[in-house]
């Protein structure tokens, strides 16, 4: 859409779409609350016929927010960002293909553009569902932005496309106005409202150098009953303000009933001898009331033998602790687990392995397995979505460099997504070995173990997996090899020497030599290496 000049005018006047934005923004300001603690004080409300002034003051206090909450629900989405395998390719010749990949291995802040969808858009997702990805050009360069619904005055909606924007700005000027910014089909500008009539800000006018406004809408779940784009985590809401509500009257609870409160029997003031009376005056140290309010734990308390035969003797409890309500801690604490329970199951179809005594389930890794297979196609969803978001951010950037030549990429994410224990799945390994399972599937959980092992050291990974396609008969022990080859073969000495001349590599230059040379290099070096003797003990690469 091209807006006219009464057409900015009108919006600005009317805001013709300000059921949409303002539904929007307090959808947003909600999500907020529960996955960043902004706005925490105001959501809070106070429990009906249970709370004071004084206690929902307390409870706003010590209220935490739930951002640990999800951050646990959403830890298996990291699965999704670093799955092994899927691809990109740009559908045109390898030069341009190159450029679009150069321009976007630097988009924002240093990051990659793969770096940029896991730090930006995923969260957003969740928490900003009808905010935008926006591209921007500065320097001939151009970069997807992330701009929170929060900043926006009014849009009109074409699917997820826009047919319009008008963003708010932080801009202050001397006579007070404030300064917007228009983007439509033909231009992006900023301009200085009075509240009824516009002028451009400073001449500031861009032109659009893609003809459509080049922003999508965050989310792709559309609500047709609110109007909307939704958050994936829309469904488990109502619980995390139930999490949010039992959550911070625990913490009212142990913050103020933590400390055990110590107790005694009233001793005798030595001060006033028990009279209460001093000088003519209320005793200071009792205020009259002839009690020893604090007792030295180095004096003796001493009590009166009682005369009645019928009065009990209270020793040895004439003093002691009162200590918190473990039992209503506990059954809090358990009500807390029961729902955080609830919300996993709601989002991942499958029970939450971790029980309230942050113990797991005993299960075999084969049943842990088959219960993560909801999970996984969960997961699909999170793949889906951004592969369709990053796929549009490196179509616009094409399209902007190369508007002639450049007609769109695919975009893949890996599938592999790696849910067991190192630890099962090289039990899982061991136990295919020794059946004879097949080579290609025992390369795949021997891949699949060092993805999990190494998972938090790329280079380290990058490394095993090179070396597990120069290691001769990976699957196979060395003894195995000797019987089966012979210990003349080559196979067999290069299998001996292997471990020695790995660890004898820089690892860069394992993770960058060709196959082909590394393997001729281990081959000159177990034929330069005449002395070779197989001891009892040696450890074998595969186990």
């Amino acid at each position: 859409m091209q807006l006219t000049r009464n057409d900015i005018r009108e919006i600005l006047l009317n805001r013709p779409n300000l059921k949409l934005v303002t539904a929007a923004q307090e959808y947003t300001k909600k999500l907020m609350v529960h996955h960043t603690g902004v706005g925490l004080d105001e959501y809070l409300e106070r429990i009906i016929n249970a709370e004071g002034d004084k206690q929902i003051a307390a409870r706003k206090k010590y209220a935490k927010s739930n951002k640990d909450l999800f951050a646990k629900l959403h830890r298996p989405i990291d699965k999704v960002y670093s799955a092994r395998g899927g691809s990109i390719s740009y559908n045109t010749s390898e030069q341009i293909g190159q450029s679009v990949s150069a321009m976007l291995s630097n988009v924002e802040y240093g990051y990659t553009l793969r770096k940029w969808m896991e730090v930006f858009y995923r969260k957003a997702l969740h928490y900003d569902p009808m905010g935008i990805v926006l591209m921007e050009v500065s320097n001939n360069e151009v970069y997807p932005v992330y701009r929170s619904a929060l900043d926006v005055y009014d849009y009109q909606l074409n699917g997820r496309d826009l047919d319009y924007v008008i963003l708010t700005t932080d801009i202050k000027t001397d006579s007070g106005k404030k300064v917007y910014r228009v983007i439509d089909d033909s231009n992006d500008m900023l301009i200085e409202w009075d509240g009824a009539n516009y002028t451009k800000y400073q001449n500031t006018k861009y032109p659009n150098y893609w003809g459509y406004v080049p922003a999508r809408i965050i989310s792709n779940i559309y609500d047709p009953v609110r109007g909307f784009y939704i958050s994936p985590d829309d469904d488990c809401i109502e619980i995390a303000d139930q999490y949010l509500r039992e959550g911070s009257v625990l913490n009212v609870h142990k913050n103020l009933f933590m400390f055990p409160q110590r107790w005694s029997y009233a001793g005798m003031c030595t001060e006033c001898s028990g009279t209460g009376m001093k000088g003519g005056e209320d005793c200071k140290a009792c205020n009259g009331s002839k009690q020893k309010a604090i007792t030295d734990p180095s004096e003796t308390v001493v009590i009166p033998f009682p005369e009645d035969k019928e009065q009990p003797i209270i020793t040895p409890n004439i003093m002691g602790y009162s200590t918190p309500d473990k039992v209503g801690v506990e059954l809090m604490i358990s009500s807390l687990t029961d729902l955080f329970n609830s919300m996993y199951y709601v989002t991942w179809g499958i029970e939450n392995m971790q029980k309230a005594d942050g113990k797991a389930d005993d299960k075999t890794a084969t049943e842990i397995l088959y219960n993560e297979q909801p999970k996984i196609e969960r997961l699909h969803y999170y793949s889906d979505a951004a592969e369709e978001m990053e796929k549009y951010i490196t179509d616009q950037a094409g399209m902007f460099m190369y508007p002639e030549s450049f007609t769109g990429a695919d975009v893949h994410y890996g599938r592999r997504y790696i849910m067991e224990s190192p630890d099962a799945i090289w039990k899982k390994y061991q136990e295919a070995r020794k059946e004879g399972a097949p080579q290609s599937d025992l390369d795949a959980m021997l891949e699949d173990y060092y993805m999990s092992k190494y998972k938090g050291d790329s280079n380290e990974l990058a490394k095993v997996l090179k070396l597990m396609k120069i290691e001769p008969l990976v699957h196979e022990t060395i003894s195995s090899v000797k019987n089966l080859l012979g210990e003349q073969s080559i196979e067999y000495r290069m299998k001996v020497v292997f471990r020695d001349w790995a660890n004898e590599k820089p690892p860069m230059q394992i993770i960058r030599g060709q196959l082909k040379a590394l393997r001729e290099d281990l081959r000159t070096y177990a034929e330069s290496n005449i002395e070779i003797q197989e001891e009892s003990n040696i450890n074998d690469n595969a186990g």
